[in-house]
């Protein structure tokens, strides 16, 4: 008689656990967080206070950087004062933008009228800054700006009021406008477009802003940085700025209105990697001193405002730090100065490039910063390699608690 074969079943029950736990574990592997994220530890130095400028005790002083003031010192008790000659600015932003012209280039023909004679006479009356003119006379309007800004003439400003504009009081109202578009509302003109009325006024914050525009205005700009310069009619004249071309500076405008009591005024300014500095003085009481206290103020903000390293090579600025991986650094590669001081808005953000998978190598990617509108970026790896991703193992075990770290 054949003898049976005995079949054993695996209980129904043992089946489902084996069945399910396989179910469960494959799914909590497939679904197990396995994204390895960057960490970032980098924080921004402290950035210089320009607020801590020491600056003279008489009159106003202020500084502008990039078109916002970062000091300002009031040291009487009205918050305007007499401006001088430092208008002009003002007169030579407005003149470029009513009458343009391109840097190399002359700009149109002025033609010296009898009422503009009469205006040099009445300015040599006063011991005024003026520019001999005679009736029919023709100037280039590069070359009466350089009059204006260079030799400081306050007849030539009236003429080009007056020719730009018909007349000074519509002069006025277009300045007035202009700079209203800017956000500047404490300038007030006297009679004239000269500032040799004292009734010409405003503040040093004012004029370090309105300095702003002439260093960026490239006719401008290509003025207030000459020494010397060969005008028609007049030949050889000199830039009443005796500050040009020490510590770097390539502007603005000196000031003076023959009132003592007002004092004397300057606007320097320089450019320093693509920035626009500028500082104002105004109240000095004598011309040594508003050149000399100038000067000090822009050396201490050169002092101050320098390139500051953000990032050293070898820097950690984040780090990798997953489950199944050690704990990475991030570090910097190279070092990375910018411009800055406190107060400005600062970012960073770090990105690393995404590698292939389980496969061990050293991430590289990058550390974008910004300072203002001011942006740079440092090169950053890991300090060793590292998987990006775990392996099946790994992912198994993980189900039962296990980590690496």
């Amino acid at each position: 008689m054949a003898r049976r074969t005995r079949i054993r079943v695996i209980p129904l029950g043992i089946l489902f656990i084996f069945v399910a736990f396989t179910v469960i574990t494959g799914i909590r592997m497939a679904t197990l967080d396995t994204s390895i994220v960057t960490t970032m530890t980098f924080q921004f130095p402290t950035l210089p206070n320009l607020q801590e400028l020491g600056s003279p005790n008489y009159g106003q002083q202020a500084v502008a950087i990039d078109g916002k003031i970062v000091y300002s010192k009031n040291n009487i008790e009205s918050s305007v004062m007499p401006i001088a000659s430092t208008v002009k600015t003002i007169l030579g932003l407005a003149v470029m933008e009513k009458k343009p012209f391109p840097l190399g280039e002359k700009g149109e023909n002025i033609t010296i009228t009898n009422v503009d004679y009469a205006d040099y006479t009445g300015y040599i009356a006063v011991n005024g800054s003026t520019t001999p003119v005679v009736s029919g006379e023709t100037y280039s309007e590069y070359d009466a700006l350089a009059l204006v800004f260079l030799a400081s003439s306050n007849n030539m400003a009236d003429t080009l009021a007056r020719w730009a504009f018909g007349t000074i009081d519509a002069y006025h109202e277009y300045a007035i406008q202009m700079l209203a578009n800017w956000g500047i509302s404490d300038i007030a003109f006297g009679s004239d477009a000269s500032g040799y009325d004292t009734t010409t006024t405003g503040s040093a914050a004012s004029l370090a802003l309105i300095a702003q525009k002439v260093m960026e205005q490239p006719v401008l700009a290509e003025i207030v940085n000459m020494k010397n310069y060969d005008a028609q009619h007049v030949g050889a004249i000199s830039n009443t700025n005796k500050l040009l071309g020490i510590d770097r500076i390539s502007g603005v405008k000196t000031g003076f209105n023959g009132d003592y009591a007002s004092g004397y005024c300057l606007v320097s300014g320089y450019v320093e990697d693509d920035h626009t500095i500028t500082a104002a003085l105004l109240g000095a009481p004598t011309r040594n001193n508003s050149f000399a206290d100038s000067q000090a103020m822009i050396e201490e903000v050169q002092a101050i405002y320098i390139p500051t390293t953000i990032v050293k090579a070898g820097d950690e600025v984040g780090y990798y730090d997953a489950w199944w991986t050690e704990r990475t650094s991030i570090v910097a590669e190279e070092d990375v100065a910018m411009l800055g001081y406190d107060g400005l808005e600062t970012f960073a953000e770090l990105e690393m490039s995404d590698n292939s998978k389980q496969i061990a190598t050293i991430v590289n990617g990058s550390l974008d910063l910004r300072i203002a509108d001011e942006q740079k970026t440092a090169k950053v790896k890991t300090t060793t390699e590292i998987k990006t991703s775990p392996n099946l193992w790994e992912r198994f075990l993980r189900v039962f608690g296990w980590e690496r770290n």
